[in-house]
């Protein structure tokens, strides 16, 4: 990440400090509280945006659930990740009228089915 010069020194970042966070636009402000500029990033690849599940289901709103009506995505980390997260996949998974797997096909072997078949 580019590095800008901090508008002030922060304290160090706990755990309860990302728990606390409950919107995107907090984590960016929090961001740049440590001098990381959105507008010096040069050359990005790509990134990985992780909000803690306890963020999720602690802000006080109402989650969609399969069956509220509508089209929404849900993203998760790769199968096998975590056992604790694939259970949570698996039990929203059952609920679901439909899911999308996307694998990177530059790997070597593809779809690994012990992971997969796991979530199917």
């Amino acid at each position: 990440m580019a590095l800008s010069k901090p508008l002030m020194t922060p304290k160090p970042l706990t755990e309860q400090d990302i728990d606390d966070l409950e919107e995107i636009m907090d984590a960016i402000a929090m961001l740049e509280r440590y001098g990381v500029s959105k507008d010096k990033l040069t050359d990005v690849n790509g990134a990985k945006l992780r909000l803690r599940r306890k963020l999720l289901e602690d802000t006080g709103r109402k989650l969609r659930k399969p069956g509220d009506g509508g089209i929404f995505i849900v993203d998760s980390p790769g199968v096998g990740e975590s056992d604790e997260m694939d259970e949570h996949v698996s039990k929203y998974l059952s609920k679901a009228h439909a899911f999308i797997y996307v694998i990177n096909s530059a790997n070597a072997g593809g779809v690994n089915k012990d992971r997969v078949g796991r979530q199917i």
